[in-house]
């Protein structure tokens, strides 16, 4: 029987006139794996079909309606733990950002599960659908509380909310988004999240990119880095966290909150890096102790036609609540 879920596009016209010209096939070939139902597990759901796909493969989610099986509620729950992504390069593609979520299990108690974790050192693309409920949690170091990447995390046209990285014995970061090398984030929204550290640092409420951090024509706002009350250690950037260069443009960077330092953006970088922020609003962000909006360190620094205001320190120091 042939297993719909596993079925590949090919081109085949492209190999037929290679075979007549006398050229060599390519080696291998970009296809498309179907995700056929909405549930957890089994042939045809998210699961199988990310596990099905070979690396540079597209997971195709673009096919499915509320009158698919199980999307009644235009929803995937993982209810089995998170989606391992081992391919170096894997796109995940859905049929809309307000046509299909894919959501954990966390009732605010229990069955903590970040939704997908990459193992792969290259790009994980994620495109058109939402993300909510995911939550990772050690007492380790803990990153990503939706999204962990070894490598490069690329969002496009996706909404995330509700999203939490905790760690109970150790420092934390990236609520919505983790990437040890960048994330890239366009047409898109991330909300409601949060890094939580009960010891050491918490970096990045929504994103924390080690390697830079691009955001164009997307929506950052309410997102939150905190330590717990009484405990060492601070957050830092309640939205966006970088040690990498930073590009933000055409895009709202808003009511973020830090416990410590850098309500909004903090990008912390060498001296090889550089940070533009372009037709941008930061703004409404608050940090308990320095700097409110933005803290830019990088030796080139260039913002254009943009408004970082309206934003608090509580302990403002040498360092005011807008931009340093």
């Amino acid at each position: 029987m042939t297993n719909l879920l596993a079925t590949r596009n090919r081109n085949p016209l492209a190999v037929a006139v290679a075979a007549l010209m006398g050229l060599s096939a390519p080696a291998a070939f970009a296809n498309s794996v179907f995700v056929t139902n909405c549930n957890d597990s089994g042939a045809g759901s998210l699961r199988s079909a990310v596990a099905a796909a070979n690396n540079s493969d597209t997971v195709d989610m673009t096919g499915l309606t509320t009158s698919s099986p199980g999307c009644a509620n235009s929803t995937i729950t993982l209810k089995t733990g998170d989606i391992l992504v081992s391919q170096n390069n894997l796109t995940i593609r859905g049929p809309g950002q307000s046509a299909l979520t894919v959501t954990g299990k966390y009732n605010g108690t229990t069955e903590p599960e970040r939704l997908f974790t990459h193992t792969g050192t290259g790009d994980i693309t994620l495109e058109d659908f939402s993300m909510s409920k995911g939550y990772a949690t050690n007492s380790a170091a803990t990153f990503g509380g939706c999204v962990s990447s070894n490598g490069t995390v690329l969002v496009s046209g996706v909404g995330m909310s509700g999203c939490t990285a905790k760690s109970t014995g150790a420092g934390a970061g990236g609520g919505a988004i983790y990437a040890a090398s960048s994330a890239i984030i366009k047409y898109s929204t991330i909300g409601l999240s949060s890094a939580q550290a009960t010891t050491g640092f918490a970096y990045g409420g929504a994103v924390f990119a080690k390697g830079g951090v691009t955001v164009k024509y997307s929506s950052i706002s309410a997102n939150f880095a905190e330590t717990v009350s009484g405990k060492s250690g601070e957050g830092f950037g309640g939205g966006v966290f970088t040690i990498g260069n930073a590009y933000i443009r055409n895009s709202l960077i808003s009511n973020n909150q830090s416990d410590a330092l850098v309500g909004g953006l903090s990008v912390r970088t060498s001296s090889t890096t550089q940070t533009t922020i372009l037709n941008s609003t930061i703004t409404g962000n608050v940090a308990k102790s320095q700097v409110g909006g933005a803290y830019l360190k990088a030796p080139t620094i260039a913002v254009y036609n943009s408004t970082i205001a309206f934003n608090t320190a509580t302990n403002g120091g040498n360092y005011g609540p807008g931009l340093a």
